[in-house]
């Protein structure tokens, strides 16, 4: 059964208040993306199938969720799903899909660094969000979301890296994007059970109109018991 969208207003810092000024001001608007559209298609991402190579249920969250592919997926897969992201156009847009095919979906408008740290999951998504952090920020996200992973849980990471034409266009910023190797070193401490990397077009463009390309991770780790 699905929850109602849970917008109630949260205490947060002055630095994560600098942090939704900064998305906002500075990355996609979202919500007007969202509108009339579903801009990276109806399916999971493709490597979100993998998942169910090591783990088949279980209580999952899934943060930065846009409009929820991954989650209807999970959520039809039989996963309980909290779905998490800043666009109440996305959430709605989930809550009313999840309510329409009775999917176990739980929408939460809300910035992804104030989620509730009591709860703890079998399964944690974050795919294509950690970009739009500062690094300090993801390390800390990452270290959260580890806490909040129950003994022999999975984690499924996709992230832009250094290598393509994020970093390149803005060369002293920064935001997360890892360097060779420096995702796998983050969960040294777990069991890396997948990882590639590939080169994938982006959504945005440059300011000329052409597509941008960026090498991009894929990793599942379990955390070991």
């Amino acid at each position: 059964m699905l929850n109602s969208s849970k917008c109630k207003p949260k205490d947060i810092s002055r630095n994560q208040i600098l942090f939704l000024i900064r998305f906002y001001n500075k990355n996609m608007d979202y919500d007007k993306d969202y509108q009339d559209k579903k801009p990276f298609g109806e399916r999971p991402e493709e490597f979100i199938p993998h998942i169910l190579d090591y783990i088949q249920t279980g209580k999952t969250l899934d943060i930065g969720a846009g409009y929820g592919r991954n989650s209807v997926f999970l959520a039809q897969a039989g996963f309980q799903v909290t779905a998490l992201d800043q666009s109440s156009t996305g959430m709605e847009k989930l809550k009313q899909e999840a309510q329409n095919k009775n999917l176990n979906i739980e929408c939460i408008v809300g910035n992804v660094l104030v989620f509730d740290q009591k709860q703890t999951f079998d399964l944690i998504v974050i795919a294509f969000m950690l970009h739009h952090l500062e690094s300090e920020e993801a390390r800390m996200l990452i270290a959260q979301m580890k806490r909040q992973t129950n003994l022999s849980g999975i984690h499924c990471v996709i992230a832009f890296n250094k290598n393509g034409d994020i970093y390149k266009q803005r060369p002293n910023n920064h935001f997360f994007l890892p360097a060779e190797g420096e995702l796998k070193e983050i969960y040294a401490d777990w069991e890396i059970l997948k990882f590639k990397e590939e080169e994938r077009r982006m959504y945005q463009k440059k300011e000329d109109g052409t597509n941008m390309f960026n090498m991009t991770l894929f990793l599942l780790a379990r955390k070991k018991s």
